[in-house]
């Protein structure tokens, strides 16, 4: 990009251009929340219902001047990335982007999942030679071998009352609705029964006197937590709750019971 030539810059010290193309960057991002977006027009994650092109232009466009948004599929059908394109009047740093559409998507027609952050599709073993038999039964448990709930990495997603997928949790404990990608968590349950105890990259998860879900390497007693199918549950309850709704680049605070006006559950997807 031509405006950010360190020669643009009147009395230029190095490293001047950076913020200003993260700031330019983020602020842009922040004005295309495609999930809902999506979820406005009837396009929701789904592990069994697929979708076409055009509801997805349908739910996307009016929101990019009209505008046919790229829509990025890998080879199983399934939405990987939208690409939004623009002119810019003026500079990167200050101009004003107008909006505009760029090529053909690599999504077909119809038939495109869209499936929940962190879902992994069955994956189907054809028959194979004698001689494959152990390379075909390695890559079998490479995904069975997680698929209980609750047993070793998976991803925690949030849901509303309605049973609406909204958000899911972070390395924090907190509950985040925005774009973006789920903390791996780790239960110390290989087979999924409780009790176990719940660990992410910030570390041990507790549920504070205050009831409130926390991870941190502070922790040094996790909660003893229990699974009801892919339902987290502590003190015997699946329900947990929050003050409000988390939205935009907010972190919301989740609390153990119906002690908060916003009740949530969870869903517990293995990470394979």
């Amino acid at each position: 990009m031509s405006t950010f030539d360190t020669q643009c810059y009147p009395s230029y010290q190095p490293t001047e251009e950076v913020p200003d193309f993260f700031s330019r960057t983020v602020s842009l991002y922040q004005t295309l929340p495609s999930y809902d977006w999506l979820a406005a027009g009837g396009v929701v994650p789904s592990t069994t219902v697929t979708y076409t092109a055009q509801q997805f232009q349908d739910a996307l466009s009016p929101h990019h001047g009209g505008n046919q948004v790229y829509l990025g599929c890998t080879d199983g059908n399934q939405i990987d990335e939208l690409w939004y394109y623009y002119y810019v009047q003026g500079s990167v740093q200050d101009g004003t982007f107008e909006p505009t559409e760029f090529g053909s998507s690599s999504c077909p027609a119809t038939g495109i999942y869209y499936y929940p952050k962190g879902y992994v599709p069955p994956t189907t073993i054809t028959s194979q030679p004698a001689t494959s038999a152990t390379a075909t039964a390695t890559a079998t448990a490479s995904c069975t071998a997680t698929a209980t709930p609750f047993a070793g990495k998976g991803y925690l997603y949030v849901y509303n009352s309605t049973g609406t997928q909204q958000g899911f949790v972070i390395s924090t404990g907190k509950w985040y609705t925005a774009a973006g990608t789920p903390a791996t968590i780790t239960s110390s349950s290989t087979t999924g029964q409780g009790p176990f105890t719940l660990t992410t990259s910030k570390g041990l998860c507790a549920i504070q006197a205050d009831s409130s879900l926390f991870c941190d390497a502070s922790v040094t007693t996790g909660a003893q937590f229990y699974s009801d199918g892919s339902s987290l549950q502590f003190n015997g309850s699946d329900v947990f709750s929050a003050a409000t709704t988390p939205s935009g680049t907010a972190q919301g605070v989740i609390f153990a019971g119906d002690g908060q006006p916003v009740d949530i559950g969870t869903q517990w997807v293995p990470k394979c």
